[in-house]
């Protein structure tokens, strides 16, 4: 199908510039996007920024059997003045896929989102987490996993749940199928299978490794204040899920929650997102507490490791920003340390992230130098 619509090139504001290109149509009725980079743009990305973002579309391609790939386009401005652009599309608008161009992509990277149908421009990286409740019923949806995969490194991990409706066939939580599964009615492709539970709107797939476990376990056992960030269901989720990684699978049979009997793996819980929230918090606080121990007298690696444990567990501003300055004060370049931390504060304008950063970091940096390891 051949789309065509006017941008406007960041790198070039003021000026309409009318692009063609030719692709595979989306199913009607599903939001979609196509994404475009000035060439000049997407030659200045780092190697590895490029590779990711070409094997992100590559794999779906592949998986999907859609004409689908970064390919360069001439665009035509005033006076027949012509620029080259990449463009990949149509894609699902804030889908899994856009979701992981974004992540691919640096934050800065002049990107321009349009609707190849209407024309109209679209921001780029839209904020919004999910969709908004879908109008179908969705009484007989079920979650069957989540995406990719998330090794004991990474955790803790919130994530999207992988949803099929009544059928078996795998939909998106707008309702509309998920074109990044077409073809694979009831096989899990490019995911982690767990459950099956019951869709809820309001849930999100939480995924813990062994050490957030040990470490919310400790702070439940505890007799402080801070046990008081655990309460109710968190509480007894994670005294179940303690004893389960750690020696007894049927701690969790009462719980909707997908176990490995390896205390290597860790559990997977569909937690309601207002619980999800306050379990991340308790572990944040956990976290939070391990890297200031770090910024005396430990060594990069580990203050490292424990500035990465709090930003994957950071659910507020204020724990990124902390968890930043760690990553900074050990060592990490700070383009990193900018992509992690727009990643965890999307609600944030730059100039307040900047201001709210610098405070933090001019709050270590004295007490990392104090202890000798500067």
């Amino acid at each position: 199908m051949r789309y065509e619509f006017d941008v406007t090139d960041p790198s070039a504001p003021g000026s309409l510039w009318r692009v063609a290109f030719d692709g595979d149509p989306l199913p009607s009725g599903l939001p979609q996007c196509a994404l475009l980079l000035a060439s000049g743009a997407w030659a200045g990305l780092g190697e590895e920024e490029r590779r990711e973002a070409e094997f992100a579309v590559g794999i779906r391609a592949s998986r999907t059997g859609r004409n689908l790939r970064w390919a360069e386009v001439d665009a035509r401005g005033p006076g027949g003045a012509s620029r080259a652009m990449v463009c990949v599309g149509p894609i699902a608008y804030g889908g899994s896929l856009h979701r992981e161009l974004l992540a691919a992509l640096p934050r800065g990277a002049p990107l321009v989102a349009v609707d190849p149908l209407r024309g109209e421009p679209l921001p780029a990286r839209p904020r919004a987490r999910r969709p908004s409740a879908p109008a179908c019923d969705t009484s007989k949806w079920r979650v069957v996993g989540y995406p990719g995969s998330v090794g004991a490194e990474e955790t803790p991990a919130r994530l999207d749940p992988v949803v099929v409706d009544g059928g078996g066939a795998f939909v998106d939580e707008s309702g509309a199928p998920d074109v990044s599964r077409a073809g694979f009615s009831g096989v899990l492709y490019d995911g982690t299978a767990a459950g099956p539970w019951p869709y809820r709107a309001d849930a999100s797939v939480v995924v813990l490794g062994p050490d957030d476990v040990a470490a919310l376990a400790l702070l439940a056992a505890s007799q402080g204040a801070s046990a008081s960030l655990l309460s109710g269901e968190e509480r007894r989720f994670v005294e179940a899920a303690s004893r389960a990684t750690f020696g007894d699978p049927s701690a969790l049979s009462g719980w909707a929650a997908a176990l490995s009997t390896s205390p290597a793996r860790g559990v997977v819980w569909y937690a309601p997102d207002a619980t999800a929230d306050a379990l991340l918090a308790a572990l944040a606080y956990v976290r939070l507490v391990e890297l200031n121990r770090c910024m005396y007298g430990r060594p990069a690696d580990a203050l490292m490791a424990a500035a990465r444990r709090l930003m994957r567990a950071a659910v507020t501003e204020e724990a990124a920003l902390h968890a930043a300055a760690g990553m900074e004060l050990a060592g990490a370049a700070r383009d990193e340390v900018d992509r992690a931390l727009a990643e965890r504060t999307p609600n944030m304008n730059d100039v307040t992230r900047a201001r709210g950063y610098a405070r933090v970091i001019a709050f270590y940096r004295p007490r990392r130098r104090r202890s000798g390891w500067s």
